[in-house]
């Protein structure tokens, strides 16, 4: 650090080359400049031409704010004749001054990684400094030369262009990697700074990161021009031309802000390049001087070194030069790179994803390009049919190469998005568009983890589940029921189902060929369920039947599967119990009726229950093309614990007299908007399924609200069970509500009728 008052042009000349095509700015030079400044500070009485000196001074200075210069006293730069004038200005600077020096200390609190490998017995720890902002520069950097001149010498960090290397200083500030000599310093001394090295790299010391192999990898891309020939006695410069082609990316610093953003960098950091070092490889590959091309892309051409980067633009979002490592990236494994003696490789241009012209012929970009073109809202409207038609392309063809689908299709990392106007970029980050991206993703993630599910029960709710799984999330079922007439009826009504969607144009015959492929019934539970991945139980709500099938299954299924039941009122923790060694992996999993149709499904967690059980059935819910709503396990859960009541208060309204079943639904549906009568949702639900759930949550409650209808259980012991046996409060006939006609007599000319006088 300069003492006050000195200004050594030595110091200046090692510090100011900057490039060997413009001359170095030598001490003398920059003294001249000061001494012109500091003249035109001292010969005006003008306030706003002192200002605009002063401000050029602070810009001459700024490079080297941290060593603290004073310009006081400024004779040496002043003529004699301007002396008096000099005193006049300096008297009014510190009357002037004199308030700034009675301010209040505003004492700001910086949390600093801190560790020493000399002391290898003390662990990692942040510790706290507090700096006054009003004796301190604007910048984290200066806060950090200041904690270290006036604190603590001990600490441990790089200095950036300012006293050193440009992009030295970088490191972690405020969660988010950056420079601290152009990271500003958050004024709110309520707020604390935290500081930590670069995340996911060995440190050296405090915050210096260890980059051994950040730089072993810009190593190895070689990067310096290869030719075969040179120009003999002539620069071989680049044309302004080919140099815009480029946009700016030869800027980077190679600060490693970008590499130590990435998580694929962050676990593959051995083998994947990361951003910085392949910008830097397309810096070379795209320079139409350079000849070795092919033999730099051959390098890349393998699962890690290029393609591990799917395209989350953390690398764009976090460079402190404002840079887009994700454009070149894209530019390489697109492939359209004019390389000298190579051949351009076969692109899906506008999404960059790798094609075979006789495999696929994809016009969706074409066509999305120019509706974005014509039209901002018509683009938004078509961005989710055309995202999601990306990322319906089979990833098995492509082997490692990243498509859409790694990605909510931020339009900043596909090609199209340069025809997009600024309106439809806003419009395609609204959570619904983004919402179809994720559970896309979501059905993606659910085929590559489960490879077959089984569902016990043929019923109603068993078969919907099965046809949901098999038809959606796309994943082999087996449908499993002691019972094969059970089983023969179900896949009998599936039939039924797939034919009506056939018919009606919603499946083509193929798809519904796939999805009968994906079903596979059977009535032996240990062949069926040995290999299964996931297994969804919808049985009657009876607990030792369900404690029976629970005990036999945490036998017979793999360690890692997930055992679901499909109670609707039964405590979870109470069927898990029965599930020896395999309490952690049971969850509730509670479809509504019908299952195609519901939108929402219960995920309820027992006191078991394991996180990871948690996720991968909110994922294969998600999967299915439900919407999960989570609930504690409690008598009845979300929805019977609202619904039962219901339907139990208008059984009660019936029973007593207070209107017809008629007039009981028509109200409800009528007056209050809801799409079924509640007499009609109970035959559908099935009346002895209504009772049981009645029945247990009334017993672990005590609540009599919960007490089911006398009605109820008579109409239950007759055998009146609803839709599935003819007959609830309302007669059925294939599963359709018998409508009543109303009969009327009509008689012949002159025919005599009753008490007819004639």
């Amino acid at each position: 650090m300069l003492p006050a008052n000195h200004i050594d042009s030595s110091h200046f000349d090692a510090r100011l080359q900057i490039s060997n095509k413009y001359p170095p700015i030598t001490g003398s030079t920059l003294k001249r400049s000061i001494h012109i400044s500091l003249t035109m500070l001292a010969s005006t009485r003008s306030t706003a031409a002192r200002s605009a000196a002063s401000l050029l001074v602070r810009r001459l200075f700024s490079p080297f704010r941290s060593c603290h210069w004073h310009f006081r006293p400024a004779s040496r730069y002043i003529s004699t004749t301007q002396q008096p004038r000099m005193a006049e200005v300096a008297s009014s600077t510190a009357t002037s001054e004199q308030p700034t020096r009675e301010q209040e200390p505003r004492f700001k609190t910086f949390s600093i990684y801190r560790w020493n490998p000399d002391q290898p017995s003390e662990k990692p720890k942040m510790q706290e400094y507090k700096v006054d902002l009003n004796n301190c520069g604007p910048m984290i950097l200066d806060a950090l030369i200041k904690i270290k001149n006036e604190q603590d010498p001990t600490l441990t960090f790089r200095r950036s262009c300012r006293e050193g290397i440009c992009g030295s200083c970088a490191m972690n500030i405020e969660g988010g990697n950056t420079l601290a000599c152009l990271s500003r310093i958050n004024v709110d001394t309520a707020k604390e700074t935290k500081i930590y090295p670069l995340p996911h790299t060995y440190v050296v010391k405090d915050i210096v990161p260890d980059l051994t192999q950040f730089y072993k990898q810009y190593k190895s891309i070689q990067p310096y021009l290869q030719r075969d020939s040179h120009p003999e006695g002539q620069e071989n410069l680049q044309t302004i031309e080919e140099r815009k082609k480029l946009d700016g990316l030869y800027e980077c610093i190679l600060c490693a802000c970008c590499s130590t953003s990435c998580p694929s960098y962050w676990w593959n950091s051995d083998e994947y390049l990361g951003p910085a070092v392949l910008m830097q490889a397309y810096r070379w590959m795209a320079d139409s001087r350079d000849q070795a091309g092919p033999q730099r892309k051959a390098m890349m051409q393998n699962s890690m070194s290029l393609y591990r980067c799917h395209t989350i633009m953390n690398c764009a979002r976090t460079c402190p030069k404002g840079l887009n490592p994700g454009k070149a990236i894209q530019e390489i494994k697109k492939g359209d790179l004019e390389l000298e003696g190579g051949k351009e490789e076969s692109i899906f241009k506008g999404s960059g994803c790798w094609y075979d012209d006789e495999e696929l012929n994809c016009p969706f970009s074409v066509c999305f390009v120019s509706i974005a073109v014509l039209y901002p809202v018509v683009s938004f409207c078509f961005a989710p049919t055309i995202s999601l038609a990306f990322r319906s392309l089979d990833t098995s063809r492509y082997l490692s190469r990243p498509l859409p689908w790694n990605t909510n299709w931020p339009p900043i990392q596909l090609k199209m998005a340069a025809s997009l106007r600024p309106t439809s970029r806003l419009l395609l980050t609204l959570n619904h568009i983004q919402g179809s991206q994720r559970s896309f993703s979501a059905t993606r993630n659910a085929q590559q983890e489960l490879k077959h599910i089984g569902v016990i029960g043929a019923g109603q709710m068993g078969l919907g589940i099965a046809l949901v799984a098999a038809r959606v999330a796309k994943i082999p079922v087996s449908l499993v029921d002691s019972n094969q007439a059970s089983i023969d009826k179900s896949m009998k009504f599936m039939e039924k189902l797939l034919q009506k969607d056939v018919s009606r144009q919603k499946l083509s015959n193929s798809e519904a060929d796939e999805i009968r492929s994906r079903i596979k019934t059977s009535t032996d539970m240990s062949s069926a369920l040995s290999s299964a991945d996931f297994v969804i139980e919808a049985v009657p709500e009876i607990l030792a039947l369900k404690q029976s099938i629970f005990s036999q299954l945490a036998e017979i299924c793999p360690p890692h599967a997930i055992l679901s039941t499909n109670t609707s009122s039964i405590g979870i923790t109470k069927i898990a119990a029965a599930a020896t060694g395999a309490e952690s992996r049971v969850i509730g999993f509670h479809f509504m009726n019908p299952v195609p149709v519901s939108k929402a499904v219960e995920v309820i967690r027992g006191i078991q229950t394991s996180d990871e059980t948690l996720q991968k059935t909110l994922e294969l819910a998600k999967a299915m093309g439900k919407k999960p709503c989570t609930s504690v396990d409690s008598p009845g859960f979300l929805a019977n614990r609202m619904l039962i009541p219901y339907i139990n208060e208008a059984i009660i309204c019936l029973e007593q007299g207070l209107g017809t079943k008629e007039d009981i639904d028509n109200i409800m549906t009528g007056g209050c908007a809801m799409p079924m009568g509640p007499l009609a949702l109970a035959d559908f639900i099935g009346l002895d399924t209504c009772l049981a759930i009645a029945n247990v949550i009334h017993k672990d409650t005590g609540d009599t609200k919960y007490r089911p209808s006398i009605l109820l259980a008579k109409m239950v012991d007759a055998g009146w069970h609803g839709v599935k046996s003819g007959k609830g409060f309302y007669e059925y006939e294939n599963g359709r509500k018998k409508e009543k006609t109303n009969k009327r007599r009509f008689c012949k000319p002159n025919c005599k009728m009753p008490n007819n006088k004639t």
